[in-house]
Parts: structure tokens; C-alpha cells; sequence
């Protein structure tokens, strides 16, 4: 990622179009948001956590691996948070980034 930017969106998207998990940082305002939708209704019990380890760097690595039962998320190789499963995590079809300049992914 790069810090060029307020903000950027991942999504993890169902084939019907809900949302397993939205990672949105938000540079600006120094929080990081993760929630789910089903329907269009956004979950009422996403979380809402510190940017910190983005702070002071202009590059970073965020990857997402998964266990049976939650997304675990890593920056830069350190654990950042858990984000409980809303939806079996076979049914996610696609991944959406949005926002972002001199993205690299790798998926595995």
C-alpha cells in the first residue's frame, strides 16, 4: 500500500454481492474500519481500530489469511486483528481494492 492517499477499501465479496469483510483505512482520520453487509445492510458490530501501525511509513503490507473461524489480518508481518467470519468463507468469489496507487497483490 501506499500512504499517497486519505483512505483505501478492500472487499471481500460474495457472489451475490455481500460483503464478507470491508477493510477501509482511513489515513486521514487515523482509524481503520472492518464490518460486513448482507443485503445492502451494513453489520452493526464492525469495529472501528487505530491506524497506528500505518503511521510514519510511506509503504506497508497488509495481508488477510483465514481460519475456520475468523479473518486474521497482518501488517507488515505483525497480527492487527481478528474479524469473525459472517459468512462461510468458500463463498467469497472476489476481492475489490479500491482507492489505492502502487498496489501489489499477491493472493495464496
Amino acid at each position: 500500500g501506499n500512504l499517497s492517499l486519505s483512505r483505501m477499501m478492500i472487499d471481500f465479496l460474495l457472489k451475490n454481492g455481500d460483503i464478507a469483510l470491508r477493510f477501509t483505512p482511513n489515513f486521514k482520520y487515523g482509524t481503520v474500519v472492518l464490518t460486513s453487509a448482507k443485503g445492502g445492510q451494513w453489520a452493526t458490530d464492525g469495529k472501528t481500530l487505530s491506524i497506528d501501525p500505518f503511521k510514519r511509513k510511506t509503504r506497508f503490507e497488509v495481508a488477510f489469511t483465514r481460519d475456520h473461524c475468523a479473518f486474521q489480518i497482518y501488517v507488515d508481518g505483525t497480527h492487527y486483528a481478528t474479524f469473525p467470519h459472517r459468512f462461510p468463507p468458500s463463498e467469497i468469489v472476489r476481492i475489490q481494492v479500491q482507492w489505492m496507487n502502487n498496489i501489489d497483490i499477491q493472493i495464496k
